[in-house]
């Protein structure tokens, strides 16, 4: 995320203060939490470091990490844990409107989380996949411990700073930040949600995403046809700057982030080989429902 808007922005949300942001990141670190679900409570207290930024033993995750990341690519509670952690990422982190943060909506991130499990299970990749999260927070914490394990969160907001896998990143200087040559062509993914919209905002963090991407995310560069994948969302008129950028196309699944002002689009450079984005969101569906009836 970047500074303060200007007046080219998107429409900023009511400010709020940054001892909110740090009473709700304490709050998180300090106590256990369950989450309702449609009229189960699921414990979630052993899976508090998700967000909490606790690190990690190295020794504890070396021999059996391969195979976890495995399982948990094939694994069908994913989706539940990866609601419960958007859940609670979205009550533990109201929108900060100094870094223009517009949050998507918890099927969204979902939906996200499992488009980017499907397409790392597709690809061809050595163990331990990895994936930068350039300004996309919701989907980093989303995300399993194990599936976060070789993953980087990539933003500006210093909220975050505390967890092992955070990067400070400033999109005006697009590959300056901590230990930039052992990241640089380190990842087989890249997701991304930039604070503007403007085709000079993109341009930097597709500067920074072919810097961190394995692969040329435009055409394949090597003969089992890898490349880089990217992920993004923005709306629909920059359609012909993604397909320049990234090669990517929009997909049926439409983000659903509340509070922003207008409709964002998925894009991605590998739309035909993920069927968790081709299907219509449904809660736009709903909602026009519950609009008609009023």
């Amino acid at each position: 995320m970047n500074e303060v808007c200007n007046d080219d922005s998107l429409l900023l949300m009511e400010l709020r203060s940054i001892s909110e942001r740090s009473a709700a990141v304490s709050r998180f670190n300090n106590q256990n939490f369950t989450v309702e679900e449609d009229d189960t409570t699921t414990d979630v207290a052993a899976a508090v470091s998700v967000v909490s930024g606790d690190p990690t033993d190295d020794s504890e995750m070396s021999l059996d990490q391969s195979q976890q990341d495995l399982d948990i690519l094939h694994d069908p509670t994913t989706e539940s844990f990866h609601k419960s952690n958007a859940k609670r990422f979205l009550a533990l982190n109201p929108e900060n409107s100094n870094f223009n943060q517009y949050w998507y909506s918890t099927k969204t991130i979902e939906a996200l989380s499992q488009a980017i499990l499907e397409i790392l299970r597709k690809g061809r990749y050595d163990e331990g996949k990895r994936v930068a999260f350039l300004s996309t927070p919701s989907l980093y914490f989303a995300l399993a411990p194990a599936e976060r394990v070789h993953c980087k969160l990539f933003d500006y907001d210093r909220a975050w700073e505390n967890d092992p896998g955070f990067v400070f990143y400033d999109y005006n200087h697009p590959v300056s930040f901590h230990d930039a040559k052992t990241l640089q062509g380190s990842f087989d993914m890249v997701v991304i949600d930039p604070p503007f919209i403007t085709h000079d905002v993109w341009k930097n963090y597709a500067i920074t995403s072919r810097y961190l991407l394995k692969y040329n995310p435009i055409q394949n560069d090597t003969d089992d046809g890898r490349k880089g994948h990217v992920i993004g969302t923005t709306v629909k008129e920059n359609k012909e700057l993604m397909m320049e950028l990234f090669g990517a196309k929009p997909a049926v699944f439409l983000p659903n982030c509340p509070h922003l002002v207008y409709q964002y689009n998925i894009f991605l450079n590998c739309v035909e080989d993920c069927e968790a984005l081709k299907k219509a969101n449904p809660e736009f569906e709903h909602n026009i429902r519950n609009s008609a009836s009023q």
